[in-house]
C-alpha cells in the first residue's frame, strides 16, 4: 500500500503506542485499498462470530463507500486525461480535444454521493473519450446498494434522515434483509478488475493502461513546454 515501509524502530513504537503512521509524499494512504481491506476484515469477523445483523450497517456503509471511491477514481482519471489533452491542444502539441466534462459533472465529482448520478457521468466520460462503457460489475453492485439505500443515502449512517426544517424519517422503519454477502462478493470481483488490467487486454478497465501511458506522455510534453 505504501511506497516506503516503516523502519523497525517506527514499527516497534507504533505497536507499543497502538498508533498509525502514514501521509506525505512516500506514504500517502490508498483510500480504496483501506476501505476495501476494512470490509474484508469486518465481513470475516462478522461471519466467524455470527454477528452480521449487528455489524451490517458499518459493513455495508464501507462497501458502499469503496464503490463510490472506485467510481470517483475512474472519473478523476478520465477528467485529468481530457484536461491534459486540452492543454496540449492549446499549446499546439496535440489535436483538438473532442470531449470535456461539464461544469456540473466536475461539481458532482466533489460534492455528490449518489452512485447512479456518478455512474451516468462515468458513462458519458467513457463514451466521450471513446473508452467503451461502464463495467457491468459496477452497475450490478451499485444497483444492489441502491436497493439498500432506498433513496436515502444517509440511512446506513444515521437512525433518521430528512431535509433541514422538515420532519425526519426513521431509516429502517420495517424489517429488512440486506444481501451483505452478495455485495461483498461483487465488491471483491470489482476490485479484482484493477489487478487484471495489465495482464488482461479484455478487462473492462483496460482503458486505465491507455490513460497511464498517455498521461506519462502528456507530463513529458508539459515539462518541455515549461508548464510543470
Amino acid at each position: 500500500m505504501f511506497a516506503i515501509d516503516k523502519s523497525d524502530d517506527e514499527r516497534r513504537e507504533d505497536r507499543e503506542r497502538k498508533q498509525a503512521r502514514f501521509g506525505g509524499m512516500w506514504r500517502p494512504p490508498s483510500y480504496i485499498d483501506a476501505y476495501f481491506d476494512a470490509t474484508k476484515i469486518l465481513y470475516a469477523h462478522a461471519l466467524k462470530r455470527d454477528r452480521l445483523d449487528e455489524l451490517a450497517l458499518p459493513l455495508v456503509y464501507m462497501q458502499r463507500h469503496t464503490v463510490e471511491l472506485v467510481i470517483k477514481n475512474l472519473l478523476s482519471a478520465l477528467y485529468d486525461l481530457s484536461d491534459g489533452r486540452q492543454i496540449l491542444a492549446d499549446n499546439k502539441r496535440g489535436p483538438p480535444c473532442d470531449w470535456k466534462p461539464s461544469e456540473g459533472a466536475r461539481e458532482r465529482l466533489v460534492t455528490k454521493h449518489d452512485l447512479h448520478l456518478l455512474l451516468d457521468d462515468l458513462q458519458r466520460a467513457l463514451a466521450g473519450l471513446k473508452f467503451g462503457s461502464v463495467p457491468t460489475l459496477l452497475i450490478e453492485i451499485s444497483n444492489e446498494l441502491a436497493k439498500v439505500e432506498a433513496g436515502a443515502e444517509s440511512r446506513l449512517r444515521y437512525s433518521t434522515f430528512g431535509l433541514p426544517g422538515e420532519p425526519r424519517s426513521t431509516s429502517f422503519p420495517e424489517h429488512v434483509v440486506l444481501p451483505v454477502g452478495r455485495i461483498q462478493d461483487l465488491l471483491v470481483e470489482t476490485i479484482a478488475l484493477y489487478d487484471t488490467v495489465e495482464d488482461d487486454p479484455s478487462s473492462p478497465l483496460s482503458f486505465l493502461d491507455d490513460i497511464y501511458y498517455e498521461d506519462r506522455r502528456q507530463v513529458e510534453i508539459m515539462y518541455e513546454l515549461g508548464l510543470l
